[in-house]
C-alpha cells in the first residue's frame, strides 16, 4: 500500500485560509488604530453662566424620565469646572429641554440663543 503525504497539502491550505487572512486582518487593524487615533479634547473653564446652567439642571432641581441619558449627563457634570466643546453644546440643548422647570429665565434665554445657532 502507497502512504499519502498529506502535509504539503495540509500546509498549503492553512496558508491560503488561516494564515494569510490573519496577516491581513493584523495589517488592517494596525492601519485602523494609527487612521483613528483622536486628538484630545480641549477643555476650557466654564463661564458663570454655565455653572449656573449645570446647578439649574441637577437631578434635585429637574425631574427626569426613568432610564434618560440626560440625567446620566447632568449627574456627571455636576462639580465640573471644565468643559469641552461638545458638552457646552449639550448642555445649553439640555436647558433648552427642560425650559419649564428651570427657574432663572435667563438661562432660558441664553439656552434659546445658544440652539438657535446650532440650528443655523
Amino acid at each position: 500500500m502507497r502512504s499519502i503525504n498529506v502535509m504539503p497539502a495540509m500546509r498549503e491550505w492553512y496558508e491560503r485560509h488561516i494564515a494569510e487572512p490573519r496577516r491581513h486582518e493584523q495589517e488592517n487593524r494596525a492601519a485602523a488604530a494609527r487612521v483613528t487615533a483622536k486628538a484630545p479634547k480641549v477643555r476650557t473653564p466654564a463661564t458663570a453662566d454655565e455653572l449656573a446652567a449645570i446647578a439649574a439642571i441637577a437631578p434635585g432641581c429637574v425631574t427626569y424620565l426613568p432610564g434618560i441619558g440626560t440625567k446620566r449627563f447632568a449627574r456627571q457634570i455636576q462639580g465640573v469646572t471644565e468643559l469641552t466643546d461638545g458638552q457646552r453644546k449639550y448642555l445649553w440643548q439640555v436647558v433648552w429641554r427642560f425650559r419649564r422647570q428651570i427657574a432663572d429665565p435667563r438661562l432660558v434665554r441664553i439656552a434659546k440663543a445658544k440652539c438657535a445657532e446650532v440650528r443655523a
